[in-house]
């Protein structure tokens, strides 16, 4: 497993010297921070152009584009609780997926028919499932005694890569693993493997789109503020981007991230170069990229 190395002890420098490839985010927009109360935004990778994209007035978080570009998943708290929804990519003719539960975070799989999502029993008891676009197929995937959340669908071999606290870590003799780590397992629930340390907070993992790679964030147990990580699928090669960022996504080319910093949303390249702030004056948050 990897030693986690801080490549520097303060931010990047802005920077426009390399700019981000053209393309979108989609991002979730608030006036305070509170969970999912807000709209759905999209604005171009040069940070111009932001305009609304879904606005029940109930308020809409977690998008998360279709692999093939032409559905977006997403939260959203119309009709009571929270619940997860699959619109047309311009977020037109949305269709309720799933019902009954607090759910949030949807990620697609790779060939675009399944969703995988959180969903709030408790405090600090959430569970991992499994749906299928249509809204059929509902299943749960067994976890740890706590928290379970935040997945990402691999793009090849049906990876899950998710958040975890409560369960054990690796080895025979292995304790109950303190703080939140990351783990890759099937989507059936088995193979998993421990990928961080613990003793950490490990959240919001993002594959990169060749698989090659893991973006997540990474904090302190405790602590509110986490900094933006990067690592290789096989957990070495670890570098700290940012000291502060969360909610990463990749490019489609793998070359850069998109993620929140303090309410702002910033682009970076995977070399750590190119540092570029796109929004302010918000709460933006959970970016997504798409061509």
């Amino acid at each position: 497993m990897a030693a986690l190395v801080v490549a520097a002890s303060a931010g990047p420098a802005t920077s426009r010297v390399a700019l981000p490839p053209p393309g979108t985010i989609v991002f979730g927009r608030g006036d305070t921070d509170a969970d999912c109360h807000g709209s759905l935004w999209e604005i171009g990778t040069d940070g111009t152009n932001a305009r609304p994209l879904v606005d029940s007035g109930a308020g809409e978080c977690d998008p998360d584009p279709s692999p093939d570009g032409t559905r977006l998943a997403f939260a959203s708290r119309r009709g009571g609780g929270s619940s997860i929804w699959v619109a047309d990519a311009d977020g037109t003719d949305p269709r309720r997926v799933t019902s009954g539960g607090t759910d949030f975070k949807p990620s697609w799989s790779p060939d675009g028919t399944q969703l995988a999502f959180e969903r709030r029993r408790g405090a600090n008891d959430y569970e991992l499932f499994v749906v299928n676009a249509d809204g059929t197929g509902l299943r749960a995937i067994h976890g740890g005694p706590d928290f379970d959340g935040t997945p990402d669908w691999g793009p090849a071999a049906g990876d899950l890569l998710i958040a975890s606290a409560g369960r054990k870590g690796l080895g025979p003799t292995a304790t109950r693993c303190d703080g939140t780590a990351l783990y890759r397992l099937e989507p059936d629930g088995s193979r998993v493997r421990r990928l961080t340390r613990c003793g950490w907070e490990s959240l919001m993992p993002q594959w990169s789109p060749d698989g090659s790679a893991i973006a997540w964030a990474r904090g302190v147990p405790g602590s509110d503020t986490f900094s933006l990580a990067v690592m290789n699928a096989d957990t070495t090669g670890v570098r700290i981007l940012d000291p502060l960022g969360e909610g990463p996504g990749w490019s489609p080319d793998g070359r850069w991230l998109v993620y929140a910093r303090d309410g702002s949303l910033y682009a970076i390249g995977r070399d750590g170069s190119g540092l570029t702030r796109l929004t302010a004056g918000f709460q933006d948050d959970a970016p997504r990229w798409r061509l």
